[in-house]
């Protein structure tokens, strides 16, 4: 079970102290919840090293959380020591290098692995604009067959135009190549958008945007097919489309994080990823194993504006050999203007070993206006202050949560609501709206809501559009739902953020936990345990983690039969893994016990996408209940009156002024309005004479159950009012 280290290893540990049904089935009780909590505690599961989740996983997965901690502790203790006479501090890393060893040869220490999975280089924000800027024809030209690019790359920074604009139409006529879409809705936008560019003929009289594979161009070399569609050929072994692929020059895997984020809900993926991914195993003259990439014949070209799971995962499937190029990090050696040069810095500087290329380009999400809210309620109080030429992007996390909120909306907008999701984009009501999304990238009615599952990867160019609500997600798909709108320059989206709370993060964290158990128990006899669940002996709910696939079985005469066999599904348990990952890294800063508590859910995101310094800006849209209501203004009344006890107000003071008595009378007055309907406690507190009946404010602070009473008398002209905090002995007297 490495595939889930080291969460699986420390949960092994405590697998066998589960209860069991009689069928042998775990029960889940309160012996989860602690080791769950204890996995929270775990030293090698500690991320407060780590500033975002990516760098998080990325040091649990090589095992290298202590190490890090103890490299920064140490690194720390070399610079409070090195406070002398400037010529005789060594170089920074030089000190780094020692101390590696140093840590190395100490008992107790961890040495990092020095099989690392690389994590994705940050990359730069504003100094290339666009995937052009740097993919230029002296670039990408010299890509080599069986080679690897990487373009991690957000909303608007011109990943696809580089495919339409650059690659194919730059390419030999008699080179092939097959682009990867991971939803119907998206490549149907795509082959729009690519086929009117390169063969526009071939729309003219065919509506070919509806199929799940199309081929274009000179001599049909060019294929669009969806990861769907590629699955179930491979599942067949469709040898036309595999040969097709075999001979292609470049593979493109558009929205490659689907092969994660769809793995629970699609499991052809597997299938998918064994064909493309996997390398192939042969053997060489000595008869050992050697690995080839899947496709020699190609360049593989991965996309994505969330590229950091995927990008580990796809290292999981086949280390690499050292570290990949970094287009951004080696610009300086770059010369894009002198093909020569290009070539020889591109292979690898003389290695002419397959070689892996990175280009980071990270989105900039200063455009976010933050908004928070806690329900859709909000959302719905939200959009009534809102112009009406103001358009909505909703996206919720269910369909039956999307159905709740359009017929609340409903009343409120009539028609000019709409809900899409994969079953009813095509019904009568909803098909205009939908060919719009896809054909134009806009939607006609105000408030659009869609599934997360939907619309992931489809663009929406529309300068209405102000307002996208996200759902309580995790990051990888939060970003992706957010970059649905295409950004203008100097536009501004406001973003509507869920506010979580640390047991409700906690609730999704304990059933990564449960199903981390679920695969645990799988895996220790996974035939017989696939065996009761397919026939309705046992629950099946790990049954999303494995898939089933035929092998041969052959006999000794030759013959063979063909047997369905389990297989665990390493996509979906891998995308648990980071997902585990994620809801550790967020409770960790969220935990209400920790005294220096850092973060709630709502800053974290905004810290992930890099604008966290607008946290004390988010605007909170949150509408309380009244008794939420009567106990925010409770604790600020008892905090206000805190501040005032064992101080004498005197009005007038000796600057002739009520502003303190006047303030008094304000909060009192106040919080009974709150508690009565807006009623006043006095219809004459803004007397500056007078105070309330001595009556009236024991009986206000009765109603709140604050433990203080009020003095105040007037004397030769001057009023002087007292707070006293009772004890609790006093109160119950």
């Amino acid at each position: 079970m490495s595939i889930l280290m080291p969460i699986a290893d420390l949960l092994m540990k405590h697998f066998d102290e589960l209860k069991r049904n009689s069928d042998g089935t775990i029960v889940y009780d309160s012996m989860l919840k602690e080791i769950s909590e204890n996995l929270l505690k775990y030293e090698r599961l500690n991320s407060e090293e780590y500033h975002t989740y990516d760098e998080f996983f990325n040091a649990v997965t090589n095992n290298r959380v202590i190490y890090d901690k103890q490299q920064k502790e140490n690194a720390d203790d070399i610079q409070n020591h090195n406070n002398g006479d400037q010529e005789e501090k060594i170089n920074f890393c030089e000190q780094l290098n020692e101390l590696e060893e140093k840590l190395y040869n100490s008992k107790g220490y961890i040495r990092s692995s020095k099989n690392n999975i690389f994590k994705l280089a940050k990359g730069c924000k504003s100094e290339f604009k666009y995937v052009n800027d740097i993919f230029t024809k002296s670039v990408w030209q010299f890509w080599q067959p069986g080679e690897q690019v990487f373009v991690s790359a957000g909303t608007g920074r011109g990943k696809n135009t580089f495919i339409k604009k650059e690659l194919l139409k730059h390419i030999n006529i008699n080179q092939k190549v097959v682009i990867f879409e991971n939803r119907q809705s998206l490549m149907q936008q795509q082959v729009i958008d690519i086929v009117s560019e390169i063969a526009p003929d071939a729309l003219k009289y065919n509506d070919i945007s509806k199929d799940n594979m199309v081929t274009f161009g000179h001599n049909k070399n060019i294929m669009i097919i969806s990861y769907q569609a590629a699955s179930l050929k491979c599942i067949l072994n469709d040898s036309d489309f595999l040969n097709f692929c075999s001979q292609a020059r470049y593979l493109i895997f558009d929205e490659a994080h689907y092969i994660l984020d769809d793995s629970l809900y699609n499991k052809g993926i597997n299938f998918f990823i064994q064909t493309f991914l996997f390398p192939i195993v042969t053997k060489d003259e000595n008869n050992n194993d050697y690995r080839i990439p899947s496709f020699p014949n190609s360049t593989k070209i991965f996309m994505s504006g969330t590229m950091d799971e995927v990008y580990e995962y796809i290292q999981q499937t086949n280390r690499f050999p050292r570290k990949p190029f970094d287009f951004i990090e080696s610009k300086e050696t770059l010369n894009l203007d002198n093909p020569n040069s290009s070539l020889k810095i591109l292979r690898g500087y003389g290695n002419i070993e397959r070689y892996n290329y990175v280009l980071s380009m990270p989105t900039d999400y200063s455009y976010i206006e933050p908004y928070k809210y806690k329900n859709l309620e909000d959302i719905c109080s939200q959009i009534e202050k809102t112009p009406a030429d103001e358009k909505w992007l909703i996206f919720v996390k269910s369909v039956e949560e999307g159905a709740r909120l359009q017929g609340i909306l409903q009343k409120m907008y009539s028609n000019n609501v709409c809900f899409l999701n994969a079953e009813n984009k095509e019904s009568s009501r909803n098909k205009e709206i939908y060919s719009q999304l896809i054909h134009e990238c806009k939607f006609g009615c105000r408030i659009l809501i869609a599934t997360t599952v939907i619309y992931n990867g489809v663009n929406v160019k529309d300068n209405a559009v102000k307002h996208i609500v996200v759902p309580f997600t995790t990051m990888s798909v939060l970003k992706q739902l957010i970059g649905r709108k295409r950004i203008t320059e100097n536009e501004i989206v406001n973003v509507y953020f869920p506010d979580v709370t640390y047991d409700e993060i906690k609730k999704r964290y304990y059933n990564c936990i449960k199903d981390c158990m679920e695969i645990i128990n799988l895996n220790s006899n996974l035939p017989g345990n696939t065996l009761c669940q397919l026939n309705g002996l046992v629950n099946s709910s790990s049954s999303k983690y494995y898939y089933l696939t035929s092998q041969k079985i052959y006999n000794a005469n030759g013959s063979f039969i063909t047997m369905m066999m389990p297989v665990l599904s390493l996509p979906a348990i891998y995308k648990l893994y980071y997902d585990t990952c994620f809801y550790i890294f967020v409770l960790q800063r969220m935990n209400p016990e920790l005294e220096n508590k850092t973060s709630d859910f709502v800053k974290i995101l905004l810290t992930h996408l890099d604008i966290g310094d607008k946290y004390d800006k988010v605007i909170d849209i949150i509408v309380k209940t009244l008794d939420e209501k009567i106990e925010e203004s409770k604790i600020k009344f008892s905090e206000y009156l805190d501040s005032l006890t064992g101080i004498d107000i005197i009005s007038p003071d000796e600057k002739g002024s009520y502003e303190a008595f006047l303030e008094l009378k304000f909060r009192i007055n106040d919080i009974h309005k709150i508690l009565h309907e807006g009623k006043s406690l006095d219809i004459q507190w803004k007397n500056e004479e007078r105070f309330f009946s001595e009556n009236k404010v024991k009986t206000l602070f009765s109603e709140l159950n604050l433990p203080y009473i009020i003095q105040s008398e007037n004397s030769k002209g001057k009023r002087t009012t007292k707070i006293i905090k009772q004890s609790s002995d006093e109160k119950i007297k």
